[in-house]
């Protein structure tokens, strides 16, 4: 139970960062921070981008894709995206895996080295990757939030159980 009660999070916090992010003017979206923090809509593109490398990975054949698959990968592509493109791929990608958690944990995956070989995964572990992955930078988002003078994502997995059990109808 415990990877598809992540996956159900992944979602639930994702929605969170995604609401703030709407909010955010394009000016906001795309303001440079500084050399620590780079700009928001950066935090977003390596996020869509290393979900896309999940899903490569995978070999998982999405169609809204197909168009990503350009010379040069799909970052470079993904940096000319408008904020509310992003922020809708974004939203995409985070159900598609929660799709695939739910739905296809069995078996491995083989991840490429840099050295140009590659070692196996169980594909559990492989989505836990990108899962804390994606924690790791909405983290980061939070931080330009901050600096942005914009709320703040909550997104700690305890307040996910403590949402679900505080929304349960009590005469129930």
């Amino acid at each position: 139970m415990g990877m598809k009660n992540l996956a159900k999070y992944h979602l639930w916090v994702g929605e969170k960062s995604r609401a703030i992010l709407q909010e955010l003017s394009e000016e906001e979206f795309v303001l440079d921070l500084g050399s620590t923090l780079g700009s928001t809509k950066e935090k977003v593109v390596h996020i869509c981008s290393a979900l896309l490398r999940c899903f490569s990975l995978l070999k998982i054949e999405l169609s809204f894709f197909d168009h990503l698959n350009a010379p040069g990968g799909f970052y470079h592509l993904l940096d000319e995206y408008t904020q509310s493109t992003l922020i809708e791929l974004w939203k995409n990608l985070d159900y598609q895996l929660g799709y695939e958690i739910q739905n296809n944990l069995d078996g491995t995956v083989a991840v490429p080295r840099r050295d140009g070989d590659s070692f196996c995964m169980m594909k559990d572990d492989f989505y836990l990757q990108y899962i804390i992955h994606t924690i790791y930078h909405r983290g980061q988002l939070n931080y330009c939030f901050k600096a942005l003078n914009k709320p703040r994502v909550e997104g700690d997995y305890l307040y996910y159980f403590d949402e679900l059990d505080t929304s349960v109808d009590e005469n129930i």
